[in-house]
């Protein structure tokens, strides 16, 4: 379904997406990944590496260009502390920004936008549900020891 197409993969350092990049490239497509923060941690010339704001129209705009595709992988988040503290801190930027990239979407002709809701059940249907919680409680224990290890250093 995805071989030779063009996908873009926003979100393209964080956990979720970094791992859809992997399994796309292995399928053959075409991948453009965007980046807000953080730099990439595949390093591969099959990808495309944009970075960009996808709180601005602009931006998404210039990375939904020319593709088929769009995995929405991106958000805007941060550790547990944070989110205790201000637990809406994260509400306006993310809406912005997914209205923003279904607008882009929509203008740039994309043939399906597929939110990260999606993308397990749709594109994944082989995982158990074991495997797929099993995912999270690594994501979940390799963040917190990036927090852990970020407050004593």
């Amino acid at each position: 379904m995805f071989d030779g197409k063009n996908i873009l993969v926003t979100g393209g350092a964080g956990f979720v997406g970094s791992n859809l990049i992997l399994r796309l490239l292995d399928i053959g497509a075409n991948v453009r990944a965007s980046l807000h923060k953080k730099n990439p941690v595949i390093k591969d010339d099959r990808i495309q590496y944009v970075w960009c704001d996808l709180r601005t129209s602009e931006d998404c705009m210039r990375v939904c260009n020319d593709m088929d595709y769009v995995f929405m992988c991106a958000a805007n988040t941060s550790g547990a502390a944070v989110m205790a503290s201000t637990p809406l801190v994260h509400v306006t930027p993310n809406i912005t920004m997914n209205s923003q990239m279904l607008e882009a979407t929509y203008f740039a002709l994309v043939q399906e936008n597929i939110p990260f809701s999606e993308i397990i059940e749709k594109y994944y249907p082989d995982l158990e549900i074991e495997d797929i919680k099993a995912c999270v409680r690594y994501a979940t224990d390799l963040t917190r020891s990036e927090e852990i290890h970020f407050e004593i250093a």
